[in-house]
């Protein structure tokens, strides 16, 4: 069952299991695009496991749909899992290029063509990441993202505040 079903219920239950599940299990710090470094789950595949919503242990969900969850509201979450073909999708960027990264301020709620763009900058940031072993100056780092605006974080910025949403910029 994805995470868009649960009931509020299980909502409530499975942030609870979160949050206990983050006090045992701290999150490990790995380098990324940004500059503070980004935070992944202990499990290799990102996702947090519990025995507490249903009769036997169970991946649960990506430790960065949590951090989502946690921060807004299931209906939010449900327009996350609906239609991922469209262009216009709702999905989670990592403005770090990390894919499993829980670290708030590296989470962005945007369209899947917005999405789809960052993954081409952070190849190329990554790849002068690889090359020159730092991260990019922000005027490359700007020059390689066409868009990141005022508004719009640039790919490799943090996002003040914690997770963003293009609902909050309407």
């Amino acid at each position: 069952m994805s995470i868009a079903q649960w009931d509020s219920k299980k909502v409530v239950k499975a942030l609870e299991l979160w949050d206990a599940y983050l006090c045992k299990n701290p999150p490990r710090s790995v380098s990324g695009l940004c500059e503070d470094a980004c935070l992944l789950l202990q499990a290799k595949d990102g996702r947090f496991t519990t025995s507490g919503l249903g009769k036997k242990q169970q991946k649960a969900a990506y430790g960065y749909q949590m951090q989502v969850l946690a921060y807004f509201d299931r209906e939010v979450v449900q327009r996350l899992e609906a239609n991922k073909t469209s262009k216009d999708s709702l999905v989670i960027s990592h403005m770090c290029g990390t894919r499993n990264c829980i670290r708030t301020s590296h989470l962005r709620l945007e369209s899947k063509r917005v999405n789809d763009e960052r993954t081409h900058c952070h190849f190329c940031l990554s790849n002068y990441l690889a090359t020159t072993g730092v991260r990019a100056p922000q005027d490359v780092q700007r020059a390689v993202c066409s868009h990141g605006s005022e508004i719009v974080p640039y790919c490799g910025e943090s996002v003040v505040g914690g997770v963003h949403s293009v609902f909050e910029e309407q």
